[in-house]
Parts: structure tokens; C-alpha cells; sequence
């Protein structure tokens, strides 16, 4: 499996609380590291059910508010700067909050393209090159990545 779609994923009241705290905000949420017991994060326990979570020591989440994403793979940042080589988080996560009158945005792993859907949350394996096709329209999307260490990036505290 590469990929999984999961729509009307949150409780329609969830998903109102969700989308009103993040609507709050103009630009992208910095990205946090947390050491949050994963079964206390919905969409980590969901991830749970898929992949190995047996050496899970935390994550790293951010948001983007109508961002535009370039081709990526998500990644230790600091240790393939320090390095070259790659490093991956378990897998990784996109929860749409909210979409609205989107024309493009399609997400593209690999080969797959995937349309955002407000509660559609995305699950997917480490190392899968992905972007977001251009877009206009409101995109408001949470980004998780489960990690088995603690990335080199977040060992700064100034971040």
C-alpha cells in the first residue's frame, strides 16, 4: 500500500471546532515537535492501524493556509543537510480542514493525483515524492509526520 483516503474522517462537531481554530489563523502554523502519546492524537491512532508505531517517539505538525507545496519527500531536514542521505518519518499525514471553491490543489504522489476534499485525511508511506498542483481557492490542510527518533531540525530550540 502506498497510499490510503479516509473522507468524513472526523465527527461533524470536530470538524467545526477544527475548522474554526485554524480559519483563525492568516499564514501557516510553524512546524511543532510533540511527544504526545500518539493514541491521543485521532489522526496518529488512525495511522497506528496501518503502520508500526512500535518505536514511535513523537511528531511533527504544521498547517498550510492556501500554501503552494513544490515536489518533496518528507524527510529528517537536518540530518540529510548535514549528510545527503535520507532519513523518513513512519509515514505521513494530510488532513484537509477545509476546502472551498478550489480549482486545482489536486495532490500528487507519484503517479496518483488525489483531489482535496474538506475531512478527507491521507495517509502515506515514507520516501513518496509529492505536490500540490496550482490552485485558487481556500486550502487549509494539517500536516503530521510520525517519527521513530526525534529529527536532527528539531534538536535546536530555537525552533
Amino acid at each position: 500500500m502506498s497510499f490510503r483516503v479516509i473522507d468524513n474522517f472526523l465527527p461533524k462537531s470536530k470538524l467545526i471546532k477544527i475548522t474554526k481554530e485554524y480559519k483563525k489563523l492568516k499564514h501557516n502554523s510553524p512546524v511543532r515537535w510533540s511527544k504526545e502519546n500518539y493514541l491521543k492524537n485521532i489522526f496518529l491512532k488512525e495511522a497506528a492501524k496501518i503502520y508500526n508505531f512500535s518505536r514511535f517517539k513523537g511528531f511533527e505538525e504544521w498547517t498550510q493556509n492556501n500554501t503552494q507545496c513544490n515536489p518533496h519527500i518528507d524527510k529528517d531536514e537536518g540530518y540529510f543537510n548535514r549528510t545527503g542521505k535520507l532519513k523518513f518519518p513512519i509515514c505521513s499525514i494530510i488532513f484537509y480542514i477545509e476546502t472551498k471553491d478550489l480549482k486545482g490543489g489536486e495532490l500528487i504522489l507519484e503517479k496518483d493525483t488525489l483531489v482535496p476534499k474538506t475531512n478527507r485525511m491521507i495517509i502515506f508511506n515514507p520516501g513518496i515524492s509529492h505536490s500540490v498542483n496550482s490552485f485558487k481557492g481556500i486550502r487549509r490542510v494539517l500536516l503530521i509526520n510520525p517519527w521513530s527518533y526525534k529529527p536532527e531540525i528539531f534538536n535546536n530550540e530555537t525552533i
